[in-house]
């Protein structure tokens, strides 16, 4: 049964997205989002069910039926954060395929900028309730 109706795919074992995670966790005052690695059993059964992939290569968010990659992900994620982190949805005016550019060259480099684990980040027993799969 689904519990959730935010939910962030991330790659965990990628350290950008790992303490991104941490990040919204601790600014998620709300407790709207939930978050499972993309490595998980439930990230891959969702990734490969409706994007029809295992290794995405980019965050994914799911909002209440809704698939959303990239820049736009990440532009949807923060709309459900607490101000001042809404602001930064002022860059939807940015055409997408601009935003996406910028994206994917983060993308395509964060192991090299921020490492890589061998192993998915794992969650304290406080924000273990946040994490699914």
């Amino acid at each position: 049964m689904q519990t959730w109706q935010h939910l962030v795919l991330y790659d965990g074992t990628c350290t950008l997205c790992s303490r991104t995670v941490q990040w919204l966790i601790a600014k998620d005052k709300k407790q709207l989002l939930h978050f499972a690695a993309q490595q998980s059993e439930l990230g891959k059964q969702l990734l490969n069910q409706h994007l029809h992939t295992a290794n995405p290569q980019t965050l994914v968010f799911l909002s209440q039926g809704k698939w959303y990659t990239q820049s736009t992900a990440v532009l949807a994620i923060v709309a459900l954060l607490p101000r001042p982190y809404q602001w930064l949805r002022i860059a939807r005016f940015i055409p997408a395929f601009l935003r996406d550019f910028v994206y994917k060259i983060i993308a395509a480099n964060r192991y090299k900028w921020f490492g890589k684990t061998g192993a998915c980040w794992l969650p304290s027993p406080t924000q273990q309730q946040r994490i699914l799969g």
